[in-house]
């Protein structure tokens, strides 16, 4: 006898089992064995683990996996009696039982994810992140530019055109199935908000990506939900957040001997056309030439936290929050 998982749950295993098949795709398993037929209730609670209670809201655990092999995770099983031919008596809801016990044939399938969790973390859900290409079409100013051939390099003039430009960016879907509390008070206030000091590491997961320390970069757009509604009751819902990502470098960055968020454009950056030298004349000491450029707007009048102006998108959302079921904070 061998107990299934860390459960008390006693199983002989099948001859012929298991059985294994493997692709470029991935492998596939199947583990045939024979248990107690008053064991079936405790094995299925151990295969799929039920949510249970963490912090102030609920972890959904990730199903039961393959015996040393834990990239196997269980996908369905299928439950038989062991032996059709030999039934027992009724049970109390008068359900026929099986002496000879149940056959519990389990198939597993490979996952690319892996579970980690310590006494402060917890990777709470079960989903996708799909990354895509998106753009935002805007125009620049006239002023800094003239038409090639022109030796006198004269300046565009208003109504004469608008130079139309593409700024590509990068959306990312995100969607987490059965999640059983969505942090809704999150997910209103982060709506149409930056990331702060840093992007997370569901975005960029490599050490070396200098981007994830690029605040206001990442805008996050909003949640849709789903979940099913029975008269036997509600399912756990499905979640799916999007995201979108504007973090460019451009050659010719207004400030550049500036500070280091003068080096990326994000979401708060708009192009500042160039402005030409001023000599200096009695009463005006002049000006040097500033070249075009992005640069960050601010709001003239700002607050305690931002003295020298508000961002148009606020930059201080913490990402990490959208992926825990209360709200509190720790690393995705």
């Amino acid at each position: 006898m061998t107990l299934l998982g860390s459960s008390s749950v006693s199983y002989t295993e099948i001859e012929g089992s298991p059985t294994f098949k493997a692709s470029r795709d991935g492998m596939t398993a199947q583990q045939i064995i024979r248990i107690a037929w008053s064991d079936i209730a405790n094995a299925i609670n151990v295969l799929f683990p039920p949510p249970t209670q963490w912090k102030n809201g609920w972890l959904v655990p990730l199903p039961y996996t393959f015996p040393g092999r834990e990239w196997l995770w269980l996908k369905d099983v299928d439950i038989a009696p062991f032996d059709p031919s030999c039934p027992g008596p009724e049970d109390t809801n008068r359900v026929a039982t099986y002496s000879g016990g149940a056959r519990v044939t389990m198939n597993f399938e490979t996952t690319s994810i892996l579970q980690s969790i310590s006494e402060d973390t917890a990777l709470s859900y079960i989903g996708t992140h799909k990354v895509s290409i998106g753009g935002q079409m805007f125009g620049k100013p006239n002023h800094g530019f003239y038409w090639k051939g022109d030796r006198d390099k004269k300046q565009l003039q208003d109504p004469e055109i608008r130079i139309p430009m593409l700024l590509p960016t990068t959306e990312h879907t995100i969607t987490m199935e059965y999640v059983l509390k969505p942090p809704w008070n999150t997910i209103i206030e982060y709506q149409g908000h930056t990331n702060s000091e840093s992007a997370p590491a569901i975005f960029h997961n490599t050490d070396n990506d200098s981007k994830k320390e690029w605040p206001g970069t990442i805008l996050f757009l909003g949640a849709e939900a789903h979940r099913k509604v029975s008269p036997q009751g509600v399912k756990m819902w499905s979640l799916e957040y999007k995201f979108s990502e504007r973090a460019e470098t451009q050659p010719y960055l207004y400030g550049a001997e500036g500070s280091a968020d003068d080096r990326y454009v994000g979401w708060n950056h708009y192009y500042r056309a160039s402005q030409a030298a001023v000599p200096a004349s009695s009463g005006n000491p002049g000006s040097a030439e500033v070249p075009g450029g992005w640069v960050k707007i601010l709001s003239i009048v700002g607050d305690a936290q931002h003295p020298d102006g508000n961002t148009v998108y606020p930059e201080d959302a913490d990402f990490s929050k959208l992926f825990v079921p209360d709200g509190s904070s720790f690393p995705f």
